[in-house]
């Protein structure tokens, strides 16, 4: 996430392979309560809409990986004349 000032913000990421989505469901509950969105890949429609269902608010990602990288190096920036990235756990 960035906020208005530009400030970067991660604040959690779940991925396990090989669980079921009644395991990843329990797992994002003990994870955080708190978090207001989670994104999923948009390949896996059927998992999105299970955890709909699961009442969290899943919205697609953005699988571009050249834009996943270009954000990446922008928030690592440390040149800039800016805040640039927060990370927490």
């Amino acid at each position: 996430m960035r906020d208005p000032d530009g400030v970067n913000y991660w604040f959690l990421e779940h991925y396990e392979r090989g669980r079921t989505m009644g395991e990843h469901v329990s797992r994002l509950t003990e994870l955080d309560s708190q978090t207001l969105t989670w994104y999923g890949d948009p390949s896996a429609a059927h998992q999105i809409a299970d955890l709909r269902r699961n009442r969290f608010s899943v919205l697609p990602a953005n699988n571009d990986v050249q834009v996943g990288m270009d954000a990446l190096r922008y928030a690592l920036d440390t040149t800039a004349e800016r805040p640039w990235i927060r990370l927490h756990t």
